[in-house]
């Protein structure tokens, strides 16, 4: 009867000492974010992971924690970081639940229990839910992929440029739901799987669109353009460029420079149409000025055929799965100014800085601001076992796995170690910050 008792206690302290509140504590990992706008508002909208241990054991240095997750949804004002409305969605391995993207009025969501369906932003409850769906498409009903938990985000994916929900059926067939009409198209070409963006935050290298962008060296990084040294007094420790990752944005810098070119080429070609007139139709004379002229702008217009041609590939590239190998774009509130990640010095528990940096005339870096953000670490992973660490994070099981940059009007957001953080564009101020 004792022993009985003691097990019983002991149960009931080990929950009770494991036991986190889904809706009141802080998250233990983060799923996704997305930055989300509708009837004139911007939030953050994010799917985020309580974990809940049901063990921990510790010897010869090492601690073990078993337990699982249970998600939540939380929606953040983007002006000053408050929640505004939150929602738990169950257990991880009972109740998988893929955040698929963002429409207007409509957040997607995928799970065993509901299906397809939407959220409203306002209070999060159902809006557009599966039956709805079916009614629209009866040859789906009964015929959706039956999958693992696992395999969700293979068989159902969102594309953030058309604003299509992809789904499958059990015989792999893919269709493409139009978010506004809720018809589903089935897909007659072979798909090519959407890449879920954000996993790669940075950049070293940028080979498309000119000019083009490298930072490189031992520790302190010198950025290059065009492969030539500017500014080689402005270097970052391990500095790495912050890219721009969401294909929205991709496809439409990526339209703009098109119309650019395209522009280009029709002023290039008017004026050699305008050499090759001379002469009664001969064109420029040997060795003339003329014929310098008419060269360079025939280099000229070749040039702008490639970019064109190479750009017009991204975006279909862009289009069907998210990304591009042949196009990177870097994160950006205007045409001339980006951003550069890097740390604050050598130790272990090196914080993590962003700064601005603006080049004018393909010639000349100037540093616009430069912001340390307290309490965070450059490298999470390397920050473990140390005492500052420690001292942070003394509770709860956190993964730092998950990283989020994003541009909202004048306002730079990005998650970085369970924390969002909110950043003036214009002064680097950092205007909010919280823990999520």
């Amino acid at each position: 009867m004792k022993k009985g008792c003691i097990l019983l206690i002991s149960v009931f302290v080990m929950n009770a000492c494991f036991y986190k509140s889904v809706m009141q504590d802080d998250a233990d990992d983060i799923i996704k974010a997305r930055i989300y706008d509708y009837d004139g508002k911007t939030c953050l909208v994010m799917l985020e992971a309580v974990f809940q241990a049901t063990s921990k054991q510790g010897g010869r240095g090492l601690t073990q924690i078993t337990g699982f997750n249970e998600y939540r949804i939380s929606v953040y004002d983007i002006s000053d970081g408050r929640l505004l409305v939150r929602k738990k969605t169950g257990k991880q391995q009972s109740n998988p639940l893929v955040f698929l993207g963002c429409t207007p009025q409509n957040i997607w969501f995928y799970s065993f229990e509901n299906g397809i369906h939407s959220l409203d932003p306002e209070k999060l409850e159902m809006k557009i839910s599966q039956e709805i769906i079916f009614e629209k498409n009866p040859e789906l009903r009964g015929n959706l992929a039956v999958c693992e938990g696992y395999q969700i985000p293979q068989f159902f994916q969102f594309n953030d440029v058309t604003q299509t929900i992809i789904l499958t059926d059990n015989k792999g067939y893919r269709y493409f739901l139009n978010t506004v009409t809720l018809q589903a198209e089935r897909s007659e070409r072979e798909y090519t799987p959407f890449e879920e963006w954000g996993k790669r935050p940075f950049e070293t290298y940028v080979n498309l669109p000119e000019p083009y962008f490298s930072i490189s060296g031992d520790l302190r990084k010198q950025i290059r353009v065009n492969g030539k040294e500017v500014n080689p007094g402005i270097t970052f420790l391990d500095g790495e460029f912050i890219a721009e990752r969401n294909p929205a944005h991709l496809s439409k810098g990526i339209e703009d420079k098109i119309i650019f070119y395209s522009d280009t080429e029709k002023k290039l070609n008017d004026r050699i149409k305008v050499l090759k007139a001379l002469n009664g139709g001969r064109g420029p004379e040997w060795r003339s000025p003329e014929q310098d002229t008419l060269r360079k702008l025939d280099n000229d217009r070749y040039t702008a055929e490639r970019m064109h041609r190479d750009l017009k590939e991204s975006q279909t590239d862009i289009h069907r799965q998210g990304s591009s190998h042949r196009y990177t774009q870097l994160l950006s509130p205007d045409t001339t100014s980006f951003f550069v990640f890097h740390r604050s010095g050598t130790a272990k528990d090196a914080g993590c800085i962003i700064s601005r940096v603006e080049l004018k005339n393909h010639r000349d870096l100037k540093e616009g601001w430069t912001t340390g953000i307290p309490g965070l670490f450059f490298d999470p992973s390397a920050a473990r076992e140390t005492s500052t660490f420690k001292e942070v994070f003394s509770k709860g099981n956190p993964e730092f796995g998950f990283s989020f940059f994003g541009l909202a009007g004048k306002k730079l957001i990005f998650v970085w170690m369970l924390h969002a953080v909110c950043l003036d564009t214009e002064t680097g101020r950092i205007m909010w910050m919280k823990k999520i």
